[in-house]
Formats: C-alpha cells, sequence, structure tokens
C-alpha cells in the first residue's frame, strides 16, 4: 500500500467517525430540546458523503452515511413525538 492511499484511508476514516459523533449529537440534542439540531445531522451526512470522495473504497464511509441517515430520522421522530 503506497503512503499516498494510506493517508487517504486515515483521512476517510476519520471523517467517517466525525459523521458519527456529529449524527449522534443531532439525536441528543433534538431529545434536549432542540430541534434545530437536525441540521448537526445534515452536516454529519454531508461528511461522510465527503468521506467516500476522498476514498471510494472506504468500507467506513457507507456505514457512516446509513447511520447518519438513521439518527437523522430518528432525530426527526423525537421531535415529532415531543411536539
Amino acid at each position: 500500500m503506497s503512503e499516498k492511499s494510506r493517508v487517504r484511508r486515515i483521512v476517510s476514516t476519520g471523517l467517517a467517525v466525525g459523521s458519527v459523533l456529529l449524527a449522534t449529537t443531532c439525536v441528543v440534542l433534538v431529545a434536549g430540546g432542540w430541534p434545530l439540531a437536525v441540521a448537526a445531522g445534515a452536516a454529519g451526512l454531508s461528511a461522510s458523503g465527503f468521506a467516500g470522495t476522498v476514498d471510494p473504497k472506504s468500507k467506513a464511509a457507507p456505514a457512516a452515511f446509513l447511520i447518519c441517515v438513521a439518527a437523522i430520522g430518528l432525530a426527526l421522530l423525537l421531535h415529532q413525538i415531543r411536539a
């Protein structure tokens, strides 16, 4: 594995992990009463998409994307239940 591909994999994985953290924050903030926090989930969705662009062979990026979509759905459901 070349140095360049290793760096791409590290950056892509870091972006994927960061996007999952943003999506988790989205759910926690919505549960705490911040309905506009769904934007944090959208930012996580964008970051996971970018992670897939940085390293197209990444296995973490698609998983992070799906986790972000599920977190946004959960946050919207929590918002509807609390309303």
